[in-house]
């Protein structure tokens, strides 16, 4: 089974940003601060982030939420168009994801051995088509020797990402429907058959656990539901203050707590996620302390830059480190 302490996988940090019919949410960009900081240092072996990997997972929740949240307002309004839907992912996600990809195949042709080279050009068509988590799922070994010969090692969550999201859309579309109730209770089913298969797959140290759609969509279905308003809302400050703050401190626990050895995802994973959740959910109705905080100017700053940041990141660190 793959550990998951090589990378925290590509963050959902390019995710959408809330359309102009949604209120923007600075503290969001403050979380995605959190998580992409998180992945960052701990890849670059800097502080006492043990468990900075979960970082990836925090943004498959907000990614699930802020996208859940558009579509679910177009349907509602009678505007979701699925060719739309994937025309903003693409202008979204494609331009700065081909630059890094270009750019690693460059720097790689001055740097990299024929065989490294001949695995980077695989990895780039796989990115290039979102297939490149079932490509490394093949050949795992993130704790391998030639980890830093594999620029694009990154990708993987990525394709996680929009192999969901070409069924979301028209799951969302299917939900709405049926009545509240049944939309609630097929979610719920779905989203802990997935926790389920993670959990399953963990314990029996797959790596397709941790590189495969069916054991993480449960962490952008968190996110999900939390747009679909399945959970109660929040209408008092003193509750929501001390739920964003539980969530906060779940965060750090994961980051500071989690090690190498931690068996993941599975059920670790309900740590940082349901932390992240909290934190989201907490100030929906009603601002917070958390919510305060994550809005700082400087923590925007670098949310905004998140994907950037994150893409960048993982190249530059594998050729600086290759041997």
């Amino acid at each position: 089974m793959t550990s998951p302490a090589a990378l925290g996988g590509r963050l959902p940090c390019g995710g959408p940003t809330l359309s102009a019919a949604l209120p923007y949410r600075p503290d969001i960009d403050g979380l995605r601060a959190v998580a992409v900081l998180a992945v960052v240092l701990f890849h670059a072996k800097l502080g006492a982030i043990s468990g900075g990997y979960v970082g990836v997972d925090i943004f498959f929740v907000i990614s699930g939420y802020l996208i859940t949240s558009i579509v679910v307002r177009e349907i509602g309004e009678g505007t979701f168009s699925l060719a739309d839907f994937y025309e903003r992912r693409i202008r979204r996600i494609f331009p700065a994801l081909f630059v890094v990809v270009f750019a690693s195949l460059i720097a790689g042709w001055n740097i990299l051995t024929p065989k490294d080279y001949a695995d980077l050009a695989k990895s780039a068509m796989n990115t290039a088509i979102f297939m490149s988590n079932f490509a490394f799922n093949q050949t795992a070994g993130y704790f391998a020797p030639a980890a830093e010969a594999q620029p694009l090692l990154h990708t993987w969550s990525l394709a996680v990402e929009e192999q969901f999201y070409v069924i979301a859309p028209l799951a969302l579309w299917f939900l709405y429907r049926l009545t509240s109730g049944r939309r609630a209770l097929i979610f719920a089913i779905l989203g802990l058959a997935s926790l389920a298969w993670s959990a399953y797959g963990v314990s029996n140290e797959w790596s397709s656990a941790f590189y495969l759609l069916p054991s993480r969509a449960w962490e952008l279905m968190l996110g999900m539901a939390l747009a679909m308003r399945l959970f109660p809302s929040v209408g008092s400050r003193g509750i929501a203050n001390i739920l964003g703050g539980a969530g906060l401190a779940m965060i750090a626990s994961a980051m500071l707590l989690f090690t190498d050895h931690t068996p993941f995802p599975g059920l670790a994973a309900l740590l940082p996620c349901v932390g992240a959740a909290f934190v989201i959910h907490s100030a929906t109705s009603v601002p917070t302390i958390v919510q305060r905080l994550l809005s700082a100017s400087p923590m925007v700053a670098v949310g905004k830059i998140s994907y950037s940041l994150y893409l960048w990141h993982w190249p530059l660190l594998a050729y600086a480190t290759y041997e």
